[in-house]
């Protein structure tokens, strides 16, 4: 086992165990670890979340990031469906908290500008909202994509391609392609 130290905001040192993984350079483990996805926003997460909460250890925060993030790569979407859900309903109450600020210094008009930028803000927040709710409702309906597109240049003859064409699986077999597209008195259909 190798240990990394990291200085946080405070200047203080932590020490995060980074286990060793088996046959690979020490040294490769402890850089993967530095400049892997984990340990960063674990010290992001430490550092914006300490006032709220208190200074959790690095380590503790790193594990739990860990393991969120593996339960997405396996499948498991409710921790991002979760944390979306939070920060659009987040952002729905600075929308309505900055709304109302607008208002309040709207009654006073030498106090408009101040109006017209916590407009501004709060109109930003209920984007942030709308486009946070989208994110989510693509993770819980991802898009489907056609495999087939038809393709009907407008001269009556109608393309359609599934995937692969068929003149490109025709060739590697060696078969010619099919003539029942075209008719006697016209170009062959293109491929």
């Amino acid at each position: 086992m190798t240990d990394a130290e990291t200085r946080t905001s405070d200047q203080q040192e932590e020490v995060v165990p980074i286990y060793a993984v088996e046959g690979e350079d020490p040294e490769l483990t402890k850089a993967k670890a530095a400049y892997g996805p984990i340990l960063h926003n674990a010290l992001v997460a430490a550092n914006f979340s300490s006032r709220a909460m208190g200074r959790d250890k690095l380590q503790h925060i790193t594990a739990a990031l860990a393991e969120s993030g593996m339960e997405i790569v396996s499948g498991d979407m409710k921790h991002v469906e979760l944390m979306l859900a939070s920060q659009a309903t987040s952002l729905n109450v600075m929308f309505c908290d900055l709304a109302n600020r607008s208002a309040l210094n709207l009654a006073n008009p030498s106090y408009f500008e101040a109006a017209q930028r916590y407009m501004a803000m709060a109109l930003k927040c209920q984007n942030q909202s709308r486009m946070t709710m989208e994110t989510l409702a693509t993770v819980k309906n991802p898009p489907v994509f056609a495999k087939q597109a038809n393709v009907n240049s407008g001269s009556g003859q109608m393309q359609v391609n599934n995937g692969n064409t068929s003149a490109s699986r025709a060739s590697k077999k060696g078969m010619k392609p099919s003539k029942v597209l075209e008719k006697s008195n016209e170009q062959p259909v293109d491929s």
